[in-house]
């Protein structure tokens, strides 16, 4: 039996989804499924083959009635263009790996693209390419960073985190042994311990010691990789919280002690 908790050890050969019905709810780490910026970027996706497509029949002075008069005057990179977001924002909707990487790809292509078309052929109807490159910029420094692009990188499901963890390397004693961490939030933190024998589901007792006050708390195990552990405090109080959450703040990124 684990302390705290009416978690078996047989527990832990059960499936995730079946073991995380046996954690209290508000004892599990918060995650959001899907952040509105990417589900805003993601219908933007789906949706720009059909305006595109508007446009340049507008542009071409050709009926959107007639698709395949359309297709022949472009060339194969426009054509690339016109259908891909198509597909990049299911990939990016469904949380792919291969939409991540063929977002990635597609925006850099597009860019450039735009700012070619812009130079050779200023005008009214490449405005339109000028403002869906910066769009793509802003799309690329948004699903370029860490926090948003770690679902997409994980073999198996996991949301978006509600909390931001700072990069904060610090010491945290984790059942009586001094470990580091990578980073910590007012919800949980991450351990680097490489071979780490604990597994999700499984609870342990960690001491943080911030700016001379110190935090004890019960934690659950959330995910396990290669560099360490991930833990989500269990039962912490909003003042357990609230005075973490400032403590935190006052400390510099990647704080050494």
């Amino acid at each position: 039996m684990i302390a705290g908790n009416d978690i078996t050890l047989q527990d832990l050969d059960m499936p995730k989804s079946d073991l995380m019905l046996k954690i209290p709810f508000f004892e599990r780490r918060r995650r959001i499924r899907r952040p509105w910026a990417l589900i805003i970027f993601g219908a933007a996706f789906l949706l720009l083959p059909f305006i595109n497509y508007l446009s340049i029949t507008n542009q071409l002075h050709v009926s959107p009635q007639f698709p395949d008069v359309t297709l022949k005057l472009l060339n194969p990179i426009e054509q690339f263009l016109l259908f891909m977001p198509f597909l990049v924002g299911i990939g990016l909707l469904l949380v792919k790996r291969w939409g991540w990487w063929l977002f990635l790809g597609y925006s850099a292509i597009l860019i450039v693209y735009n700012i070619y078309a812009l130079v050779r052929s200023p005008g009214y109807y490449n405005a339109g390419a000028l403002l869906q490159t910066a769009l793509g910029i802003a799309a690329v420094f948004y699903f370029v960073r860490r926090d948003v692009s770690a679902p997409y990188m994980k073999m198996y499901p996991r949301g978006w985190r509600l909390q931001t963890r700072e990069p904060i390397e610090i010491e945290v004693v984790v059942d009586g042994i001094r470990r580091r961490t990578a980073d910590v939030s007012d919800s949980g933190l991450y351990v680097i311990w490489e071979e780490c024998y604990r597994a999700p589901g499984e609870e342990v007792h960690v001491t943080l010691s911030i700016n001379g006050n110190e935090y004890k708390s019960r934690a659950g195990v959330v995910r396990v990789d290669d560099d360490g552990v991930g833990l989500a405090f269990r039962g912490a109080t909003r003042v357990f919280k609230r005075n973490l959450k400032h403590d935190v703040a006052r400390l510099e990124p990647s704080t050494q002690d």
